[in-house]
């Protein structure tokens, strides 16, 4: 249903007393709701409804609301539908319905007007007015300067047994190699308070970006719990780190109460449903980031940090994560992890193969000549606009091998649509194609990087529809 709707959806029932109607509103946005329903009749005696998200309520919660209205708060979870059940009395029904969101969920603290009250920082970090994103205020762990150890401490913030974060990250413009990394810690033994490096803070979660290698397999993105390393992803090398970001990035973290954390950086999928298994939840927690430099640096900045707790997604990413279309694990079978996208050919693929990281699962493998998953064309997987796509490909093939990891083409030669990924044509490199657009020429290609036969590699392809750029 759409945001406003008049006149445009009409549904019936049998006007038997016992029976009932009900509605599901999906889309909005998380935050607190007022919902007001109405009757326009002035001649029925009772009319009621219940009114809900998460787990339906055992008996009405609007009251009588015949000859008026009645209106029930909720508080919407990212990706939660809003359900409305009537109840119906063979004397009506239910003229109309206002949906308002009255507040924001969660703690926000974007550093426009300085720190939070009830903060401190340590060492290096401070408040900068003017630095962050779009020249908003920003917090300062350290900057491009060797030789800097910063940190900053929250307010108590409750328990944290689930949650959702989402903040903007700055790695940026420092030596060219750049160093050591930001983490963020969630404890409730952070205070007496100091500064701290990448490698995090207190005995509860840490989430760790770490950009320096010191025998320890980084750059990579770490979650600690306990003061014991659950899972590390590899981000480039050190000399071509993908923590680095070009200006400003965001980070999405999710935690359930089963202890399943998942983490996008800069939309890209880098932990999913990773169980962190003696996971407890925290109480009197705060939140802390550190980080240092030593004889390379960057600025490393933190914006826009907000919490939703008692939030977690669980292991789908699809429902909370704006924007994302689909994942496909390709552990079992060529399906969405949505149920929305479900393969219409499945041929000669063997699962179960061991994955690329201990935290994306098994993989699919295919023989090189006759394996293929297909879905059928469906405008949900051919985005018109902007679109990123992520994947883990493993080659064995030679130059010139023409294997395609991913492809969603239309053969129109001249004027040829879609796109395709190639593992090492023309000359040992991962290949980006893309219909010919504006340019001449069938097809626009792109080398990228060398593919490292037996290896797995990581690959994202970027399309801006608005510049026509890859």
């Amino acid at each position: 249903m759409p945001q406003e709707a008049r006149n445009d959806y009409f549904f019936k029932i049998t006007d038997t007393a016992g029976t009932t109607a009900r509605m599901r509103i999906d889309g909005l946005p998380a935050g607190v709701y007022n919902v007001t329903v109405f009757e326009g009749r002035t001649t029925d005696g009772n009319q009621v409804a219940k009114i809900w998200t998460g787990e339906e309520p055992e008996e009405e919660n609007t009251g009588n609301f015949a000859q008026g209205s009645a209106t029930v708060e909720v508080n919407v979870i990212a990706g939660e539908p809003l359900w409305y059940k009537h109840l119906e009395d063979n004397t009506g029904g239910v003229s109309g319905m206002i949906i308002r969101k009255t507040s924001e969920p969660g703690i926000t603290w974007d550093f426009n007007d300085g720190l939070p009250e009830g903060s401190e920082v340590a060492g290096t970090a401070e408040h900068s007015e003017d630095e962050g994103v779009d020249d908003s205020g920003a917090l300062v762990i350290t900057r491009a300067l060797n030789s800097q150890l910063g940190g900053w401490l929250s307010p108590e913030i409750g328990t944290v047994s689930s949650f959702i974060i989402d903040f903007d990250i700055l790695i940026d413009g420092g030596t060219d190699t750049q160093a050591d990394g930001i983490s963020m810690a969630i404890s409730d033994d952070l205070a007496p308070f100091e500064a701290f490096s990448e490698a995090g803070r207190g005995s509860g979660l840490r989430v760790n970006f770490d950009n320096w290698d010191n025998g320890d397999g980084a750059p990579s993105i770490e979650i600690e719990f306990g003061g014991v390393q659950i899972a590390a992803v590899p981000m480039g090398t050190q000399a071509d780190s993908t923590l680095d970001t070009d200006g400003w990035w965001p980070v999405h973290i999710e935690l359930t109460t089963a202890g399943d954390l998942t983490l996008l950086y800069n939309d890209e999928l880098i932990h999913d449903s990773v169980n962190i298994e003696d996971f407890a939840p925290i109480e009197n927690a705060r939140i802390a980031f550190g980080g240092r430099t030593g004889g390379a640096n960057a600025n490393q900045f933190i914006d826009n940090f907000r919490i939703v707790l008692d939030a977690g997604g669980g292991g789908s990413i699809s429902g909370p994560i704006a924007g994302l279309i689909a994942h496909f694990p390709l552990d079992a079978d060529g399906d969405s992890t949505n149920g929305e996208f479900t393969a219409s050919t499945v041929t000669d693929v063997e699962f179960g193969s061991d994955g690329a990281t201990g935290n994306t699962g098994t993989s699919a493998t295919f023989n090189g000549s006759s394996s293929i998953i297909q879905h059928d064309w469906v405008a949900g997987l051919n985005p018109e606009d902007s679109f990123t796509l992520t994947l883990w490909a493993k080659s064995d093939g030679g130059a010139g091998a023409w294997h395609s990891p991913v492809t969603s083409r239309n053969d129109k030669n001249p004027d040829s649509q879609g796109y395709i990924i190639y593992d090492n044509e023309p000359a040992g490199a991962w290949t980006f194609w893309s219909g010919n657009g504006t340019e001449d020429g069938n097809w626009q290609t792109l080398d990228g990087p060398e593919a490292t036969l037996g290896e797995w590699d990581h690959l994202t392809i970027v399309y801006e529809e608005a510049l026509c750029q890859r």
